[in-house]
């Protein structure tokens, strides 16, 4: 009787860590099948300090593209206000790399309302 309540106990164990285990990995696709990307095209901006960038950046978001793409002009006029409102000694720097993508994070999910801004990625970076 001991080893009949022993086996469906570890049956049972067992059962429920395979559960588990299908369950998170669930989860952990759908979070990642959640975020999409966007690609912007390259722009040329004006530093502060007279010298000139040419940046493209790809945005990770979940939500709306629809959105995304209806603000497109209110994107461009963010990317290029804050990064020419930067000087080429400041955006040289990997800090400074960081903080332009903090502003931008900051500022376009100011202006989104269905869609989340995750992450923003370089995909050019020339200064000159």
């Amino acid at each position: 009787m001991k080893k009949v309540i022993f086996l469906v106990l570890i049956i049972a164990l067992i059962g429920g860590g395979v559960a588990i285990y299908f369950y998170q990995k669930k989860s952990e696709t759908s979070i990642t099948n959640s975020f999409k990307i966007m690609e912007l095209e390259p722009v040329v901006i004006n530093l502060a300090d007279g010298h000139y960038i040419r940046i493209a950046i790809a945005i990770e978001y979940s939500g709306d593209e629809e959105e995304l793409r209806n603000k497109l002009p209110v994107i461009n006029d963010i990317l290029i206000t804050t990064v020419g409102a930067m000087s080429s000694k400041e955006l040289v720097s990997p800090e400074g790399k960081e903080v332009l993508k903090e502003n931008l994070l900051l500022k376009l999910n100011s202006v989104l309302t269905k869609t989340k801004v995750r992450n923003i990625f370089y995909r050019e970076f020339i200064i000159q």
